[in-house]
Order: structure tokens, then C-alpha cells, then sequence
């Protein structure tokens, strides 16, 4: 075989640096559509330590607590009364050590929370009245993961998608791992494998859509938006969006915020149709954000839905137009309620 010329190799060598290294482009979330919501309030006395997560089933509203020793507090939609809590930190029988990522499958109405110290999913059905029957409550075992996943969130009765360092992500069916995911969005000034794998599991928050066949990350550090497609066994990427360009320093293996550090995506949640996020698009920031940006899920931005308040967590009723909320008062002070036209 000939031996490849000098100045061929040394062309490759550059067109493949070149594509690399190429500049990446981000899109503006200016637009036009813009829907303004007013806000009630559908209880201002209940004493929330940091509600970090609002889920809607049926009639009732959840409420994860990140300072309350029962993590998940109950609450009528309607009326804003609290029910009932659960998920008391401890090491005692359906005790929580480490708990994160609680979710609703859309299709069950099966609720589950994550315990990362003991690798289990503590589940129950909703129409069980877990906050009146504590012995609604199970475990579900995950599979013998090579490597314990940092986050779990149900696809469907025995189906899960499970958030790792390495791979990125599994698909999973009872104890059996169908697929595993693990390729990255292009991170701006050449960081590293080991630290894109450390930015995107530990400055991201994720959502599945109801139906179990769409999925949705987007990064708290800068604003990327990546997309995935589960209707099949393997876990597809289907979409990639900028917005702001992630601006970090990596110091010892650890990400570090600068001065100049863009703050991204707060919030999100998938319905069927569309994406909901909130995002602070500055940085340093001192409040909560007071808008909703609308994406399809292509990632388009559809519209933006701007409020007088400070959204702490959100979910969307779509079929009766609300979107409920925890806001923050000027006095530092959550508030449950909702947002309309």
C-alpha cells in the first residue's frame, strides 16, 4: 500500500481539529408570544421549609420538601388543604436516608421516590391514599447495576430510566438493563470526558413526558436542551438546543461557578405536547425566575408565559389551562398556589 503524503496527513489533521473546535451556536430566547398569567394563592399559611418539586395527580397536588423531616406533603387542588405527608428521614422501615427524584408515572399513577443510600424505589399507588395508609407504601428492587445510578424515574409499571455517571443513562425492565445511553452534547472550551460525564450528572435536571415516550435534560450551568426519544428499547437522542453557553472552571476534578458563570435551566417539566421550563439566563442571580419559556419537542421555542412572581417549582394542568406553583413572597416566604390566564 502507498504511504499516505506528508501534507494529506497534516490536512486531516486539521479539518478534524478545525470541526472539533468549531464554534458552536446559540439560539435567542427572545420572542414575540408572550402570554402574561396572574397568580392566586391557594395556601399562604401552610410553613414549607424548601418545596423543591410540585407533581398533579387527579385531584391532589405533591409537594417535595427538601427541609421537612416528612419529605412529601399532600395537598387538594381545589381548595389548597393539606392532607397528609409521608417519607420520614431515617433508617427505620419505609424511612428515607438519601431520598431524590420524586416522580409520577403517567400512565400507572404509581409515585416513586429514589433512595440513593439503599438503591431502592419507595412506590405506591395513588389510589391507595398514601397519605392516609402508610402501608400502601413498597419497594421496588432495581437491577444489579454496575454502578449505582444517582437518579431513577419510573417509565411505566416495570420499566425505568436511571441516571448514571458512567454510562449516561440505562433503560431498565424489572431487574433486566434493555439499553444504555452514553454520548454527551459538545461542551465549549475543550473540557474534558471525565468532566463533561461530572457536568452533565451533577449541573442537569430531567423530565419524562406522560406517555413514556419522550425524555428531556437541560443543564443548570449555561442552558443546553437535549431531547430523547424512548419509544423503542434504546434511548435516542433526538435533538440538541443552546441557549447560553456553559462557563465554568474545573478545579481538583470539580466544576467550579466563575464571576461570568450564566445560571440555565430552574426548573422543567414535560407534558405530552410540550416542555415547560423556567431559566435564569443571567448570572449570579438573587431571585427565583418569574417566567415559563413553551418548547416543542424539537426544542423550538413556542412561547413564554411572564409572571409578577418568583417560581420556586411548577407542574402544568394543560387540560384545565392552570399551571400550579410554589412562589416565593418578599418575605422569603413559600406560597402554594396557582397560575392563570
Amino acid at each position: 500500500m502507498r504511504p499516505s503524503h506528508p501534507f494529506i496527513i497534516l490536512l486531516s489533521v486539521l479539518l478534524c481539529s478545525c470541526s472539533q473546535n468549531k464554534e458552536l451556536t446559540y439560539d435567542s430566547l427572545d420572542t414575540e408570544n408572550i402570554d402574561t398569567l396572574n397568580f392566586r394563592s391557594l395556601n399562604s399559611t401552610f410553613s414549607f421549609g424548601y418545596a423543591s418539586k410540585i407533581l398533579l395527580h387527579d385531584s391532589g397536588l405533591i409537594v417535595y420538601d427538601e427541609m421537612q423531616n416528612e419529605r412529601i406533603q399532600f395537598f387538594n387542588k381545589e381548595s389548597g388543604c393539606f392532607s397528609g405527608c409521608f417519607g420520614r428521614i431515617g433508617q427505620g422501615d419505609k424511612e428515607l436516608i438519601s431520598p431524590a427524584n420524586l416522580s409520577i408515572n403517567g400512565k400507572s399513577g404509581v409515585l416513586s421516590l429514589y433512595d440513593y443510600a439503599r438503591g431502592i424505589l419507595l412506590s405506591c399507588r395513588l389510589t391507595d391514599l398514601p397519605n392516609e395508609n402508610p402501608d400502601a407504601w413498597f419497594s421496588i428492587d432495581l437491577p444489579d447495576y454496575d454502578l449505582r445510578p444517582n437518579y431513577v424515574t419510573g417509565v411505566s409499571d416495570n420499566e425505568f430510566i436511571a441516571m448514571h455517571g458512567s454510562p449516561r443513562f440505562t433503560k431498565a425492565c424489572g431487574g433486566e438493563v434493555l439499553s444504555s445511553f452514553d454520548s454527551y452534547p459538545v461542551l465549549p472550551d475543550n473540557h474534558g470526558e471525565e468532566i463533561t460525564r461530572m457536568f452533565f450528572l451533577s449541573q442537569s435536571i430531567w423530565d419524562i413526558s406522560p406517555d413514556g415516550q419522550k425524555m428531556v435534560q437541560a443543564t443548570t450551568l449555561g442552558s443546553i436542551l437535549q431531547i430523547f426519544d424512548l419509544k423503542t428499547a434504546a434511548i435516542k437522542s433526538s435533538a440538541i438546543r443552546y441557549f447560553h453557553k456553559p462557563i465554568f472552571a474545573e478545579q481538583k476534578g470539580q466544576i467550579e461557578m466563575l464571576p461570568e458563570t450564566i445560571f440555565g435551566f430552574s426548573c422543567i417539566q414535560a407534558t405530552d405536547r410540550y416542555i415547560y421550563a423556567t431559566l435564569h439566563g443571567v448570572a449570579n442571580p438573587t431571585v427565583f425566575p418569574d417566567s415559563i419559556y413553551v418548547f416543542d419537542w424539537n426544542g423550538n421555542l413556542i412561547k413564554k408565559l411572564s409572571t409578577d412572581q418568583q417560581i420556586c417549582c411548577f407542574c402544568v394542568d394543560e387540560q384545565n389551562c392552570k399551571i400550579y406553583a410554589m412562589v416565593m413572597n418578599e418575605a422569603g416566604e413559600q406560597i402554594l398556589g396557582y397560575f392563570i390566564e
